[in-house]
């Protein structure tokens, strides 16, 4: 198993639409895909189809003692093809129980376990976290590949030079930052 953590410090950077597309481009080049939805937005499960963004998810792991993640994957994952799985986040019981921080240390204490398991050993799992920066710290220690989408304002890049002096992000030999919705018109202006 393989994880991809796809983040940002900054709402509305791009990071679902990132996160959607590599699994999409991923799974075209012939990998088994885990695509999780770790934001209680659901807009990563809403833009594969209306019916994706059900009742039940990821949610459930957080909201009960439903055993295992992979108990989760197996009763919530919705298969796009037979290779392609995408788990939403779904819908909390309690919404005042949202707490990005313990979902998503819940959520890599679970994938750390499912490593292990011979059926996800070819599979590349891409994360969509929550756009908070505790949360980013706990899925990034857990992760084997980090990419850190940043948009090019004022608001997005302070907020991400926070992202920058983390100790777990400086030891990462696989960490990249991804600037996101450039105006090219601005850009080429630049250039000439």
């Amino acid at each position: 198993m393989y994880i991809i953590s796809i983040g940002s410090s900054a709402g509305g950077a791009g990071k679902t639409t990132i996160s959607a597309n590599l699994a999409y481009e991923l799974f075209q080049a012939d990998h088994q895909i885990l695509l999780i939805e770790a934001s209680a937005s659901h807009v990563l499960g809403i833009s594969f189809g209306s019916g994706i963004a059900s009742k039940r998810g990821l949610s459930d792991l957080f909201d009960q003692d439903s055993g295992s993640l992979q108990s989760v994957i197996e009763q919530n994952a919705h298969a796009l093809a037979p290779d392609f799985s995408i788990l939403t986040y779904g819908r909390r019981s309690n919404v005042h129980a949202v707490n990005p921080v313990e979902d998503v240390q819940r959520l890599f204490e679970g994938l750390a376990a499912l490593k292990v398991e011979s059926r996800y050993r070819d599979t590349i799992v891409i994360v969509d976290l929550p756009s908070a920066l505790p949360a980013m710290s706990a899925a990034f220690a857990a992760s084997d590949m980090i990419l850190n989408i940043v948009e090019p304002s004022f608001v997005s890049l302070a907020a991400n030079t926070q992202v920058r002096i983390l100790p777990e992000f400086a030891k990462r030999s696989e960490f990249s930052v991804i600037l996101n919705k450039l105006d090219s018109r601005s850009i080429a202006g630049r250039i000439r």
